[in-house]
């Protein structure tokens, strides 16, 4: 999941990279 963040980071502009990494830090 090192990769999702960064596309999604581009795509979502923090929306969902705050989300993704929400549920990263959830997993971890």
């Amino acid at each position: 999941l090192a990769h999702l963040p960064r596309y999604v980071t581009r795509g979502e502009r923090g929306a969902g990279f705050a989300e993704v990494a929400r549920a990263v830090l959830g997993v971890r």
